[in-house]
This record gives structure tokens, sequence and C-alpha cells, in this order.
């Protein structure tokens, strides 16, 4: 496969750190599964990247940039897709089900857990210490009886997570997040 060479060039005069760029690429050959390889061509290093279609309902590649310094032109290679996850990319975030029923978004270094029709309650559960272990036992305060929590993950990093979540207190009293 052919590689191509993006672009990003610091037009403003100032640094920038840990930014997102949404870069308008449309690939071709991505499949289920499939994440997007894109390096730094100065360094090799991998660089996390996912595709997104943005509001306008335009293609673009989402890629996150660790430093750009003033006036500076960062060169990033594309080389097409790669099975598998890239979440192990320095920076990469995620949003997954966990094998004990917990919804879990988060990055390296953090995560919180969300809630399940298995593990109901409000937006934020619990969250993951750099320990490893999970702290917290959030719960609502004066709410109606919750009857149904539906959860959906939206994007699954690694530049972008997401979920939606509808709590459903019964009649029409809902709550969106």
């Amino acid at each position: 496969m052919s590689t191509k060479t993006l672009s990003i060039h610091e037009p403003i005069g100032r640094d920038w750190r840990d930014e997102v760029v949404n870069l308008p690429f449309s690939p071709a050959g991505g499949r289920k599964g499939a994440v997007p390889a894109v390096v730094d061509r100065q360094t090799g290093e991998r660089v996390p990247a996912q595709l997104n279609m943005g509001a306008d309902k335009q293609a673009g590649l989402l890629v996150y940039i660790k430093e750009l310094k003033a006036g500076d032109v960062k060169r990033l290679e594309w080389r097409g897709f790669e099975a598998g996850k890239n979440t192990a990319i320095e920076g990469a975030v995620f949003c997954r089900e966990e094998a004990d029923g917990r919804l879990a978004i988060g990055g390296p270094n953090w995560a919180v857990e969300l809630p399940t029709a298995q593990r109901p309650g409000p937006p934020i559960l619990a969250f993951k210490g750099v320990d490893g272990q999970w702290r917290g036992g959030a719960r609502f305060d004066k709410t109606p009886k919750l009857e149904a929590v539906q959860t959906r993950i939206l994007a699954s990093g690694p530049v972008l997570a997401e979920a939606e979540i509808l709590w459903d207190f019964g009649g029409r009293k809902k709550l969106s997040c």
C-alpha cells in the first residue's frame, strides 16, 4: 500500500500541547475492527488516530498531537489500516465493556466507570486510581424510581471515546448523558 503525507502547520505563533486535530481525509479500505496506522515522519513513532464523521457529515481523521512548537510543521505518514486496537499507543483513550460488566471510559493513566443495565446508577459510578484500584460510590440523590438504563458505545478511541447513556425513570422522566 502506498503511503500519504499529512502536514499540520502551526500558523499563529504559539506552542500547542495535547491537541486533537481533525484533518479532512477520507481514506478507502477501512474495515470493521481496523484502525488507522499513522506515524510521525520525523520520529517514526505511532500517533493515535481514528476516523471520524463530523457534525457536517464530512469524513475526517482525528489525530492526537502531543506537541507542536510555534511556527513548526508536523509531518505525519498515513500507512493505511491495521487490524486490532491501538489503545497501547501513548495518549490513547478507550470506551469498552469489561469482563465483569463494568463499562469503562479512560486512557493510559485514568478510567471512570459508567452505568449499564447490570450496574445502574448516576453518570460516573467510580474512578480508577493510578494503582489500578476502583474507588468511589456515586448515587442519585432524591430521584424517582429508576426503571431502565440503556448504554451505547459511540466511539472507542484511540483519540475519541464516547458513550451515550439514557436513564428512564418512568413516564416522561428521562435523563440523557
